[in-house]
């Protein structure tokens, strides 16, 4: 007897943040997968000194997708893309206002299939 396992198509996302830029506070760029194409972005700043500081998020392209002014001492705040499989590249850009210092976040994504087949002869 033959045996064929042919196991389903799975798509993996592999991200990968780089860290650049000068820093003043300490910031923190997490991927939460919440599905299998669809994740959360925490980002996480300790701006100890209170003053304003810029979340700003590009695509490949350069194109903005968002930009926020905060001044939070303690900030925690997650974002969610509409259509997360439209991005390639991702920046993610804290500067703060006070002195002028940032952090950037670059965050890649790539598909790969894989494909798992097993073929045996049962004798």
């Amino acid at each position: 007897m033959n045996a064929v396992t042919l196991a389903k198509p799975v798509y993996a996302f592999l991200l990968s943040v780089l860290l650049g830029g000068h820093t003043s506070g300490s910031a923190d760029v997490k991927y939460i997968p919440v599905t299998d194409s669809r994740g959360i972005f925490n980002v996480v700043y300790d701006n100890a000194t209170g003053s304003k500081f810029v979340v700003r998020i590009t695509d490949q392209d350069g194109n903005q997708i968002y930009q926020g002014t905060f001044s939070d001492k303690k900030f925690s705040r997650n974002f969610q893309l509409a259509d997360p499989e439209g991005y390639s590249r991702l920046v993610f850009e804290i500067r703060s206002l006070g002195d002028h210092t940032s952090q950037r976040f670059e965050v890649e994504t790539q598909t790969h299939l894989i494909e798992d087949v097993t073929v045996r002869e049962v004798q």
